[in-house]
């Protein structure tokens, strides 16, 4: 530490490891430290938050004690070498900085200027356009302008996508007015849905405007609060009819159909259905297609016709029914709920088998034909009894739980929102390893104007947190998934982690996962009085056990740091992790 406290200008970069200032962390009250020293333990920390595995916190509050609190960072995100400056700017992102300056020399437009004139390839360059997307002001766009005039297109887009971003944070028409006439063709995940979380603050007219956006994922919002509205209009969706974005197409299709000028059936699976790239070579080239939304076409057209008709196309299907009898079930499903349970409970083997006997009497039928058709069996089971169990959680009826189980115990079952919501309503403790074990299916089967359709962790994590919210015990000690983990410790309220022991909250501070113990620890920053995290941080270092760096690292943010400041950094941290 001597050595990294005097290196001067013109030597080379030392920083103490990682162990040295965990070490040094772990004795801090028995040494005392000069400025210098401090100076070089904050560059340390510094240098090490990328991985967040070294002290940082502690030193800062010393160092303010002789100079700005954040001084430090502000200067090493100017000064700094590229790793270190990228780190620096980081810090400044979630402490909650605007961009740094100090004197005429040192300018917001010198400094923004400074950091996106770097390689765009290098940590400074990504950490200062994320550091600007979420913390730059409004009057930074004019000065990102001014730098993007001269750059090649490329670079220049990479500009306008922070821009777009800051805009999102002050105007959501504003944004989409700039998305559109600059042609920003990158708008990042967390700004769109920002954009278009109050639907009705955006005009019709922005939305007309937003169907030739760049971004797949404008558009395509557009387009469905368009036809929400009633408002797309026929020259519009004819337009998209040839959209590079098949959803969309199937939107414009959707929109056209009752109007004056549906487009023709023959027509439709061509609109609908995406040419993959070709494989093999010279003659034995072949094409992949994907008729995934031309699927979805047909199925909205069964959804339209009455209960006799659908109950002909079913008797008429083939043995690979699915897409005849979901829509009969679908649209049907209180009155055939009986049929859906009879086929649950031998999981549709007596329908398939009927089926296959009434093909085998078609004249000419080959002779191996059973044996093929029985080879799929086990696929298309599971397809059928996943999509059955989701019609029949949607009825809500609690006396099903026995059957419902008992197909999710001897099958495997996709997950269905609907499902989740049954198990959550009406399931209990025993539920959980079940829920556990849901398989997520490749394709969702949902409505029209549904937004995104991704069930994952945050989902299954809900259900079994609502059975299980008064059994936190069982909960921590439940044999989970890290990513299932991770998302019920985010939704865990504040109570919880008061009434936990600190023996407890050392325990789960032991557990292997990385991001599980960073996720836990920040949640109980944000739950817990300084006093007990300095108490708790204090148990964990002393002891003669492992020791994991990070949660050091961020039980020494709730302890070192006044608690309002504490909870605005661990919150900008946890919105980070989230996107």
């Amino acid at each position: 530490m001597i050595a990294a406290s005097l290196k001067g200008s013109g030597n080379d970069e030392l920083y103490l490891g990682n162990h040295d200032a965990n070490l040094i962390f772990r004795y801090k009250k028995e040494l005392s430290f000069s400025l210098q020293e401090i100076r070089a333990l904050v560059d340390c920390g510094i240098v090490g938050f990328h991985h967040q595995n070294v002290p940082l916190w502690r030193w800062l509050v010393d160092l303010g004690m002789k100079e700005e609190l954040f001084k430090r960072i502000k200067v090493l995100a100017i000064v700094g070498d590229t790793e270190v400056q990228g780190n620096a700017i980081r810090l400044l992102q979630i402490i909650g900085e605007p961009v740094p300056q100090f004197d005429e020399n040192f300018t917001r437009e010198t400094i923004v200027t400074r950091w996106l004139d770097a390689d765009d390839n290098n940590q400074a360059f990504s950490a200062a356009a994320e550091f600007l997307s979420h913390n730059g002001a409004e009057d930074e766009i004019e000065i990102i302008e001014k730098i993007s005039a001269g750059y090649p297109p490329h670079r220049k887009a990479k500009l306008d996508t922070i821009v777009a971003t800051i805009k999102a944070r002050f105007s959501r028409e504003e944004a989409l007015k700039y998305i559109c006439s600059q042609g920003v063709d990158k708008v990042i995940e967390s700004s769109v849905e920002m954009i278009f979380s109050t639907p009705s603050a955006l005009s019709t007219d922005i939305l007309a405007e937003c169907l030739s956006a760049k971004p797949d994922t404008i558009r395509l919002k557009a387009t469905k609060l368009l036809i929400e509205r009633g408002e797309l209009t026929e020259a519009a969706a004819q337009i998209l009819l040839s959209d590079s974005n098949h959803e969309i197409r199937l939107l414009a299709v959707e929109g056209l159909q009752n109007g004056e000028f549906p487009v023709a059936f023959e027509t439709v699976k061509t609109i609908l259905t995406i040419q993959k790239a070709t494989f093999g070579l010279g003659l034995l080239q072949a094409a992949k297609t994907d008729e995934t939304y031309y699927d979805r076409y047909l199925e909205n057209r069964m959804g339209e016709k009455d209960f006799d008709q659908l109950k002909q196309l079913v008797a008429e299907a083939g043995v690979f029914n699915e897409k005849e009898l979901f829509a009969f079930y679908g649209k049907f499903s209180r009155r055939l709920s009986d049929d859906i349970r009879a086929n649950l409970r031998d999981q549709f083997a007596s329908m398939f088998e009927e089926k296959v006997k009434q093909a085998e009497a078609i004249p000419g039928i080959k002779d191996d034909y059973r044996t093929k058709v029985y080879q799929l069996w086990d696929f298309y089971q599971k397809k059928l009894c996943s999509r059955a169990i989701a019609v029949l959680c949607g009825l809500k009826i609690k006396s099903d739980i026995g059957l419902i189980r008992a197909t999710l115990d001897s099958t495997e079952i996709d997950l269905s929102p609907e499902l989740l919501a049954y198990l959550a309503n009406f399931g209990d403790w025993s539920d959980v390893g079940r829920i556990e074990r849901l398989t997520s299916s490749s394709k969702g089967n949902r409505g029209l104007l549904d937004f995104s359709y991704n069930i994952f962790a945050e989902e299954k994590a809900a259900a079994i947190f609502k059975l299980g919210k008064h059994r936190i015990a069982d909960l921590l000690n439940a044999d989970m998934s890290a990513p299932i983990r991770k998302a019920l410790t985010k939704l865990y309220p504040k109570s919880i982690f008061r009434n936990l022991s600190n023996d407890a909250i050392i325990a789960e501070l032991d557990k292997k996962d990385d991001e599980y113990r960073i996720i836990f620890t920040l949640k109980c920053i944000e739950s817990l009085p300084k006093k007990r995290i300095e108490t708790i941080l204090n148990q964990y270092i002393d002891r003669d056990t492992q020791r994991y760096y990070n949660c050091v690292h961020w039980l020494d943010l709730g302890a070192s740091l006044p608690k309002k400041q504490a909870n605005a950094i661990v919150c900008r941290e946890m919105f980070r992790r989230s996107h």
